[in-house]
């Protein structure tokens, strides 16, 4: 009789793991793809992962785009430097923001050494997000930020190559014109920040809510081994 018992309280106890880990699961895909945010991964990631993870863009065509000065530009025009690299858009109420104001003071932080990253800005809203736009978002943030736009096949080429995921949401907007515009109110998005050596490879992917002083210490280290590097070439 009392084994039976304990077998009966073995299996409960067991059930109420299994009910845990399932609510516990269910909680972390809902905070993962909703959310107020509009976050697509973890919202609770934080930290850098391996640039490893990308393609080597050295080996990739080149990606076109149009930067805030609305003129035509390329991947290959930051080659030979560092860059931090974000994709959002400039309606995005927190994430975007949020994201470019910690690059913002990862690079202040780096002091001097911040000279040898360029900050890039890439929006894969092009209906809304305007050369002209662009401008004046990317004066809020590093005054060497850099802003870029395309057409929808540039700006999907971009993505693709960055791994990068984003989903429309919501009815039609009118842009400032009057025309229709998507995307929506609200983009969901993956949020990571790249950082991009002089080859054209990714170095390292910082996931979203990676802290500032985390961030410039892993970039100060891939700029230390850069040096190495090329002192021994």
């Amino acid at each position: 009789m009392k084994a039976i018992y304990l077998v009966h309280v073995a299996t409960g106890v067991i059930l109420i793991g299994l009910l845990a880990a399932f609510w516990d699961l269910r909680s972390g895909e809902e905070g993962e793809i909703s959310g107020t945010s509009g976050v697509i991964g973890s919202a609770r990631a934080t930290g850098a992962v391996p640039g490893s993870m990308l393609a080597r863009r050295n080996e990739q065509p080149e990606l076109h785009l149009v930067n805030h000065r609305g003129e035509a530009a390329s991947d290959r025009d930051w080659r030979g430097r560092f860059a931090l690299v974000f994709f959002g858009y400039t309606h995005c109420p927190d994430v975007c923001p949020g994201n470019l104001a910690a690059m913002t003071r990862a690079l202040e932080e780096l002091g001097e050494d911040a000279d040898a990253v360029q900050p890039l800005f890439v929006s894969f809203d092009p209906a809304r997000d305007t050369p002209e736009r662009l401008a004046e978002y990317v004066g809020h943030f590093h005054p060497d930020l850099m802003g870029f736009t395309g057409s929808e096949e540039q700006i999907a080429a971009a993505t693709r190559a960055y791994g990068v995921f984003y989903d429309f949401d919501g009815s039609d907007l009118q842009n400032d014109s009057g025309e229709t515009a998507k995307p929506s109110r609200e983009i969901h998005h993956s949020s990571n920040t790249y950082l991009i050596g002089p080859d054209g490879n990714a170095r390292a992917i910082f996931q979203h809510n990676t802290p500032p002083d985390e961030m410039a210490a892993d970039i100060r280290k891939h700029l230390a081994e850069e040096q190495r590097a090329a002192a021994l070439r």
